[in-house]
């Protein structure tokens, strides 16, 4: 069975008080969330899928030919070894994971700031570990998703 974790980028590997910038000049990533994030990619054995629009507005029309800022997202996260498995693209946030879980089911964990009631709406609240955009992804963070992974593990919920 698949875990997927579903991946918002502005306020999960970055915060108010990042100081890189990507190519187009927009608040850049955090080395110490993408670490953050990779360990816990990997431990779990997560495909990784980018619910984010990120700084690229054409973003779900550019996967095979990507933006500069698109592009720098995607070479940060491969120093690490974390590649963007697939994009969740259909409606807004809740809907993409919804519509993505009933194509790929499995366990699944969502990383993002924002948009909790879109993820309530959509039935899919359950799998979110909220973020702030003053912090970013922190290690409370990671202990989180990890016990809603045990517990989905526990109930047989995907």
């Amino acid at each position: 069975m698949n875990t997927w974790l579903f991946l918002d980028v502005d306020g999960v590997l970055n915060n108010e008080s990042t100081k890189d910038l990507t190519p187009e000049g927009f608040r850049g990533l955090d080395e110490d969330k993408i670490v953050l994030l990779a360990g816990f990619v990997h431990e779990i054995g997560a495909r990784v899928v980018l619910t984010s629009t990120w700084k690229d507005t054409d973003l779900w029309f550019r996967e095979k030919n990507p933006g500069a800022d698109l592009a720098y997202l995607l070479n940060r996260l491969a120093e690490h070894d974390v590649e963007i498995a697939a994009y969740a693209r259909d409606g807004d946030r809740g809907a993409a994971v919804l519509a993505f879980l009933e194509k790929h089911p499995g366990k699944a964990i969502i990383f993002d700031d924002g948009w909790k009631s879109s993820f309530k709406v959509a039935g899919v609240a359950r799998f979110l570990v909220q973020t702030s955009p003053r912090e970013g992804l922190q290690d409370k963070h990671i202990r989180r998703a990890k016990r809603l992974l045990e517990w989905q593990e526990e109930k047989g919920d995907e």
